[in-house]
């Protein structure tokens, strides 16, 4: 299962019972891939970087205060927290406020989210200590509260969007109650730190990944959106729901057809789909038309992926694609542009490709690739074949040779890349002397 040789060798040097607890129980009763394992026991950090002082197990203590470390061995990690009891402040927007370290597992088992995360394998024995039904949930696929959703949610308002994600990743039914309350309390979710919300939302847009549910991801940004969690994360989306589109080319209207498009787009692309048409509505109110959607979108994706604190690349990345998805739309470009295109663009251009095919499918009433995206591949694999030059360090001159023409050094940088876009509009790798001639000329 979980368990290896050393993790066996690491349990015999405690005192008491050491357990693997949490997902990765949760995962080898479901049958599926255990990926990180993370372990609990009764002795406090403390103890533990004490005890393992000295052997093949490093040590790197994350927070003492939480009882929190790190183990390594080999190739091997580890996350160990100790037994705990936790108190939370009244707002649910922080870590616990104090901590009290307990013997306890059943008292470890309360502090806990939800009942199918709080199994605990004892290393030793191969026994599943289940005090809160959590076996019981798994079968009947039900995501519940270890204690009442009142006090769960209360402490900390991440585990209602924790909620969504084990729903969607596992397929589970969310158990009433706590959907219930998860509807109520959803404001709270504004005291969260942006950064934890973030990650939460990322892993909800490549849910059936994790488990192979299929479109679990679909699943997790519906019920975002229908217990109220999405005014608190891309309150942007929420006015796309019921926009009608034009019927000669759509047949849902903005959310849906944005939801269709991150069914059909690979999961890197997952969030520039959800984004490619945010202005839409925008646009349609302010002028009655959802004209110049791309250019206003870029901009509202840089604004979005700011505040949620997206990296600069990837939020670059995203605002290009979502600019660049209406490029060439009715085939109308000249061979030309379109290659000078692919040139600009060569980084992001097989993403816009995927982009284009699954905002083509989720039209609704389209069959196969995107015409759009068939000649934009069709084009940039004739430049690859034709060696077409994507770099001007690529082209078969260089500044040396500029600097023997007599071009001014303040030139020099202007002119190779008007020589490199030249050529690449022909679709052409050129010779040196032609390359030198163009120069001249």
């Amino acid at each position: 299962m979980l368990i290896t040789p050393s993790l066996k060798k690491l349990c015999a040097l405690f005192p008491c019972p050491l357990y693997v607890v949490g997902g990765a129980v949760r995962d080898f009763i479901m049958g599926s891939i255990v990926s990180d394992v993370d372990l609990s026991a009764g002795l406090t950090a403390t103890e533990v970087v004490e005890l393992l002082k000295d052997t093949e197990f490093i040590v790197k203590p994350h927070s003492l205060k939480l009882g929190t470390l790190g183990i390594k061995v080999g190739s091997e990690s580890y996350e160990y927290t100790a037994f705990r009891v936790d108190s939370y402040g009244s707002d649910g927007s922080h870590a616990p406020q104090e901590v009290k370290f307990t013997s306890s597992v059943e008292q470890d088992a309360l502090r806990r989210d939800f009942t199918v995360n709080a199994l605990y394998y004892d290393i030793a024995t191969g026994k599943i200590l289940d005090f809160l039904g959590g076996l019981d949930d798994i079968k009947n696929k039900i995501i519940r509260t270890v204690r009442k959703p009142e006090l769960v949610i209360k402490e900390d308002a991440l585990r209602i969007l924790r909620m969504v994600r084990f729903s969607a990743k596992l397929g589970y039914d969310i158990d009433a109650e706590t959907l219930k309350v998860a509807k109520e309390r959803v404001s709270s979710l504004k005291t969260i730190a942006v950064e934890r919300i973030r990650e939460e939302f990322n892993q909800i847009l490549i849910a059936d990944t994790y488990n192979g549910v299929k479109d679990a991801q679909i699943r997790g940004l519906e019920l975002l959106m229908e217990i109220g969690a999405m005014d608190y994360i891309v309150p942007e989306l929420v006015s796309a729901v019921g926009v009608k589109q034009n019927p000669r080319y759509h047949v849902y209207d903005v959310w849906r057809h944005l939801l269709e498009s991150v069914r059909c787009v690979k999961p890197k692309n997952r969030l520039v789909a959800l984004l490619h048409d945010v202005a839409k509505p925008i646009c349609q109110n302010k002028s009655g038309s959802m004209r110049g959607h791309n250019v206003v979108g870029a901009q509202m994706a840089r604004h979005i992926m700011s505040r949620l604190t997206y990296s600069k690349a990837e939020t670059e990345r995203t605002a290009r694609l979502v600019e660049a998805h209406m490029f060439d739309l009715k085939g109308t470009e000249t061979d030309e542009a379109v290659r000078l295109f692919v040139l600009k663009n060569r980084d992001i251009v097989l993403d816009l490709i995927d982009l284009k095919n699954a905002d083509y499918t989720a039209h609704g009433m389209n069959e196969g690739e995107n015409p759009s995206a068939v000649r934009l591949r069709d084009t940039y694999n004739k430049m690859l074949s034709s060696n077409v030059a994507f770099n001007v360090k690529d082209l078969p001159i260089d500044g040396e040779d500029l600097i023997a023409l007599g071009v001014a050094p303040q030139e020099r940088s202007v002119k190779l890349n008007t020589a490199l876009e030249h050529f690449a509009q022909k679709g052409v790798y050129p010779t040196r002397e032609e390359a030198l001639e163009y120069i001249k000329q």
